[in-house]
């Protein structure tokens, strides 16, 4: 299935672009974006479903308070959860979009990743060709004319890496080194907290200092390419929808208030 639906389609899109581009770095960059656009209305629909989610909070809070009453029969409790369906539909809230959205969007996103990494080139595996995509012998592994793919290369590692950043300063513009010095709050709720917010920080400031030593020391430059086409792209993403994380925000924080 993997196969069938992932990863020989990406493959066949790849040959197909290395007919018409001068190196496999063209097709890495163009496949990433063609990709990356298609499964951009996942992650709108996800946002989206996440906005409808928070609305519909208040009106599921209420009925799931009605739930944890142990004295209530059966038929009340089945009546209460076509309640919650009822919210959820009403507000426009689809249950196993994130999952499906996420499974989806990692799946591709993986089978690109392998395929870069180890897919056949610069030899391609005529056995899993479409029949109207022509087969090139050997594709060039260079790009620009001076980066070998096929080998590591610092400068595509320190651009991936500063991209990196980049895409995490604008998706968790709240996190800060900073936020690790926090306030004592009790005891429970403080061990949790604090907890997320160490792990927000050693992602955000640790994910692209391992990005770099991956990409300078252990991966091909092949693959830092795809790593930065990745993160130029979603830094526009990240752009694209910042008008709806702050609605998730000011709900969350309205919620909080309340």
């Amino acid at each position: 299935m993997f196969d069938t639906y992932f990863h020989d389609p990406i493959y066949n899109l790849m040959v197909f672009l290395s007919n018409y581009l001068v190196d496999f770095g063209s097709v890495i960059i163009l496949a990433t974006i063609i990709i990356k656009f298609i499964i951009y209305p996942l992650y709108s629909g996800q946002i989206k479903n996440t906005i409808a989610s928070k609305k519909a909070q208040p009106e599921l809070k209420e009925i799931q308070k009605k739930l944890k009453d142990k004295t209530l029969d059966q038929f009340k409790r089945q009546e209460l959860m076509l309640q919650m369906m009822k919210v959820n539909k009403k507000h426009g809230v689809k249950i196993f979009t994130p999952i499906l959205s996420i499974a989806v969007q990692l799946t591709i996103t993986l089978a690109l990743y392998w395929i870069i990494y180890k897919g056949g080139f610069p030899k391609v595996d005529t056995s899993i060709l479409y029949d109207f995509v022509k087969s090139t012998k050997e594709i060039s592994m260079t790009f620009l004319g001076y980066f070998d793919l096929t080998k590591s290369s610092y400068i595509i590692a320190i651009l991936a890496a500063l991209t990196q950043f980049i895409h995490m300063e604008i998706s968790m513009p709240d996190v800060k080194l900073s936020n690790l010095k926090t306030e004592k709050k009790p005891q429970k709720e403080g061990v949790k907290e604090d907890m997320l917010t160490s792990f927000q920080v050693y992602i955000k400031y640790g994910m692209p200092i391992m990005v770099l030593l991956m990409l300078a020391f252990t991966f091909n430059a092949a693959l830092g390419l795809y790593w930065l086409t990745s993160n130029i792209f979603l830094i526009f993403q990240e752009k694209s929808v910042r008008g709806s994380k702050e609605e998730i925000k000011k709900i969350t924080e309205n919620e909080k208030n309340k």
